[in-house]
């Protein structure tokens, strides 16, 4: 099947930029990726490159004809038939942890990605050093659109004025960018925003970070709080209007405190690194949208508004990569807007909003001490394995390179054959760097390619 230029660009800002920024080589040399490989598997090019063994590489596969494809080539990955949710919930009963999930599969993010993303967090609650890459369709998507004006009125609630703030950045580097319908394009990453919330807090709850009750009062007030969107059946539905109605139902909240009432709820993760990515799919003025992420274990739990406000400031703050249809990257910055220039912004025209459309609805399960004992044993194994690495010899002994810093160089010499000794160096360890000669580390280099 042919791909888009676009699709192709973000691919390789990916595996060979993203990766190498956040992974070290020896991370992605002994880590295991899940890439859910298409039919041809083009992310193949890239982890042959990485030096990633084939044989850590696992794709699931949910329709047949392609996995009868898959099992053809015979390229040396471990493929699985199924639903990609069924799979990771069964990867929470064993200790196999994953440094990358690509979960780059057709269809939107709504119906394909979102069911599947409490066992993500619940496996990256294990191992949080994990790079997720989830994507959404733009174009035939309209429940992920519906449930963006819904989540919409759900941040209003949280933390308005940055809920507005970040609406209005969105929508100005779409403008920017030329895409159509800007703040229809903000409406979709507001929908993958509230999904990152509330699947955090359902692996919260499972970790025993907060109670159950409390997750399904959240729940309960926010569907009370779309009924009251409903109810108003605004048409069309500007944003003003939708701002006045979440404010109308927070008056009410004493009186009605069904309405979104806010319980205390305490969240144990969030994310840490985010990249926000756009590519044209040459199809039709057809988009998609990705996100590359890391998450962070707290210390501590954050109260609801400030792991929304958090994440709302974070997403404002990072630049949107977008590739055209030619293949060439542009990065939109992070110019300011004005909330007031949106205020009379129709959000929707769409009478199904109110008639035909059914939000997702998600019910957390009580703590589970399975999960619990799995998750500290993960971080007891790894806290023994850094101490017994740091127990081996240095990468420096005595000024020299230890036989450790010797396959470190060369392996980075590999890992990057187009590079010159002195780019490597800036790649290496404080450690060498600082410490070994160039002209030492170029005889290592010439070894390592030579291998």
């Amino acid at each position: 099947m042919k791909e888009s230029i676009g699709k192709a660009g973000c691919r390789e800002y990916f595996f060979a930029d993203t990766l190498l920024d956040w992974l070290s080589p020896e991370q992605i040399e002994q880590g295991n990726f899940l890439l859910l490989l298409g039919h041809p598997p083009r992310e193949l090019a890239y982890t042959d490159a990485l030096g990633l063994a084939r044989s850590h590489i696992f794709s699931v596969e949910r329709k047949e004809r392609m996995y009868l494809n898959q099992l053809e080539d015979q390229f040396g990955a471990n493929i699985y038939f199924g639903e990609l949710t069924a799979y990771l919930e069964s990867l929470l009963d064993g200790t196999q942890d994953f440094l990358v999930l690509n979960l780059d599969v057709e269809g939107s993010y709504h119906s394909q990605i979102d069911p599947s993303m409490t066992p993500i967090f619940l496996l990256c609650w294990r191992s949080p050093e994990t790079v997720i890459a989830t994507y959404s369709s733009v174009g035939r998507d309209t429940e992920t659109l519906w449930e963006g004006i819904r989540s919409l009125a759900i941040f209003l609630r949280l933390e308005k004025e940055q809920t507005l703030k970040t609406l209005a950045v969105l929508a100005y580097r779409y403008a920017e960018l030329g895409c159509g319908e800007p703040v229809n394009m903000a409406l979709r990453d507001f929908f993958w925003l509230r999904s990152q919330f509330e699947h955090a807090l359902m692996a919260s709850v499972l970790m025993g970070d907060t109670v159950r009750e409390a997750a399904q009062a959240w729940f309960d007030g926010g569907e009370a709080l779309w009924q009251a969107v409903v109810r108003f059946r605004r048409r069309p539905l500007r944003l003003t209007s939708l701002v006045e109605i979440v404010d109308l139902a927070a008056a009410a909240e004493p009186v009605s405190p069904k309405i979104v009432a806010l319980p205390a709820l305490g969240l144990g993760i969030e994310i840490g690194d985010l990249r926000h990515v756009l590519y044209d799919s040459n199809c039709r003025g057809l988009y998609q949208l990705g996100y590359f992420t890391r998450l962070r274990v707290l210390q501590q739990t954050t109260d609801q508004r400030e792991w929304a406000k958090s994440l709302l400031d974070k997403f404002a703050h990072t630049p949107l990569t977008y590739f055209d249809r030619r293949g060439a990257r542009h990065d939109a910055g992070l110019s300011s807007a004005e909330p007031e220039l949106l205020k009379e912004t129709i959000i929707s025209r769409d009478r199904g909003l109110y008639d035909s459309f059914k939000p997702r609805v998600l019910h957390p399960a009580a703590s589970s001490s399975r999960l619990i004992g799995v998750c500290q044993a993960a971080i007891a194994a790894r806290k023994e394995k850094e101490m017994a690495k740091r127990k081996r010899s240095r990468l420096v002994e005595n000024r020299n390179l230890s036989a450790e810093g010797k396959a470190l160089v060369q392996l980075a010499a590999r890992k990057w054959p187009g590079e010159t000794t002195a780019e490597i160096m800036r790649r290496l360890p404080a450690e060498i760097s600082g410490t070994i000669s160039e002209g030492v580390l170029r005889a290592h280099v010439a070894v390592g390619r030579r291998k």
